[in-house]
């Protein structure tokens, strides 16, 4: 099996739902052997990121690249080991490039359960303000009790959605 990086126009494409250590989004090949994660891009606005073995003992993160809107943007998903209270989850999008540019966009996440259904919204901010944005709750925050609810089986399912964000001058987006 070929290890190299794609290019754009093989990500372009891919079409196939794949794997990649605890990563899943759309591309093609089947689940390479090595761990070594290649940077592979979501390419499009709407994506679909799977959180494999979320219930596991040990804090972790799981991150995805997603180009869209002539930007990049990091969709994150943090499992924390907290010895007050019970595990949880914080999940944000955060944009590769400055704050003033992130205020532009809006991120959505839908999680979807048998029997439940999550949605979050708000604004992206930039990957620099990544530990203001935690320490601030700016992003969703699950408890492991809710993830259960919303989990297909030992994955965590996210619908994450990147849109244009209405200017800030009639700022009733939220």
């Amino acid at each position: 099996m070929n290890n190299e990086p794609w290019t754009n126009d093989q990500l372009v494409s891919q079409r196939r739902h794949r794997s990649i250590d605890n990563l899943s989004y759309e591309s093609g090949e089947d689940r390479p052997t090595n761990k070594r994660l290649v940077y592979r891009p979501f390419t499009r606005e709407n994506v679909v990121v799977t959180a494999t073995n979320f219930r596991r003992v040990e804090a972790f993160c799981w991150v995805a690249l997603q180009t869209c809107l002539g930007r990049d943007f990091v969709v994150m998903l943090r499992k924390r080991n907290n010895r007050v209270s019970r595990n949880h989850f914080f999940g944000a999008v955060l944009l590769i490039g400055l704050s003033e540019e992130a205020l532009r966009f809006l991120y959505r996440f839908e999680l979807r359960g048998a029997e439940h259904r999550l949605s979050w919204s708000a604004r992206t901010r930039n990957l620099h303000s990544q530990t203001e944005t935690d320490r601030s709750g700016g992003g969703l925050v699950l408890d492991m009790s809710t993830a259960e609810r919303l989990c297909n089986g030992a994955d965590l399912i996210m619908d994450v959605t990147v849109s244009v964000a209405p200017s800030l001058s009639g700022d009733n987006v939220l």
